[in-house]
């Protein structure tokens, strides 16, 4: 089920009731609109249903539903996650970021762990834009950030550098820009 015009019954934060059918659901809401009782409206939604959780996730959007399901695959993100994510991001604003490689922008905003933000920005860049990095590109990208390098301009660095070569002739042409923008 994709989605559902729903009488909204109750709404605190994210908690929201509703009713469809004389069937209540109770579920976290993503989105921008707080509701008045009793309003009817159409919501997406997600079930999420693992060994631990069996939660409806609703959102106001279809854009923001497509992109938390294509989220939601990521290990270690979960729906708090999303909610922080959308919290303090609209889908436009992440995907923005998430284009021009702004990953620490997306830390700061949301207080997601690093690790966490760098699949955000690999899986939507992947799905959404169809951007996908070689094992030699994310060899290059991991190597130069444990080297100190922020993540953001080691993407924009990257998508300078043709990803045929060898990953050490990448890592050099890489050094060199990466030197470039930080002078």
């Amino acid at each position: 089920m994709l989605y559902m015009i729903v009488k909204i019954i109750e709404q605190k934060g994210h908690k929201i009731m509703i009713e469809n059918n004389q069937i209540g659901y109770l579920g976290y809401f993503i989105g921008t609109k707080d509701f008045v009782n009793l309003e009817q409206v159409q919501l997406y939604l997600i079930r999420v249903r693992n060994d631990y959780v069996d939660e409806y996730i609703f959102f106001s959007d279809l854009a923001t539903r497509n992109l938390s399901k294509i989220l939601l695959d990521i290990k270690n993100l979960g729906i708090k996650s999303l909610l922080e994510l959308f919290d303090k991001l609209s889908y436009k604003e992440l995907i923005a970021l998430c284009k021009e490689n702004e990953l620490d922008k997306i830390c700061q905003i949301t207080g997601l762990s690093l690790n966490i933000c760098k699949e955000i920005v690999a899986v939507t860049k992947s799905k959404v834009f169809d951007i996908k990095y070689s094992k030699k590109q994310m060899l290059v990208i991991n190597s130069l950030h444990k080297l100190g390098y922020k993540i953001s301009d080691i993407y924009k660095v990257l998508a300078l550098t043709s990803e045929r070569q060898d990953p050490e002739i990448i890592i050099k042409e890489a050094l060199v820009k990466l030197n470039e923008i930080q002078s």
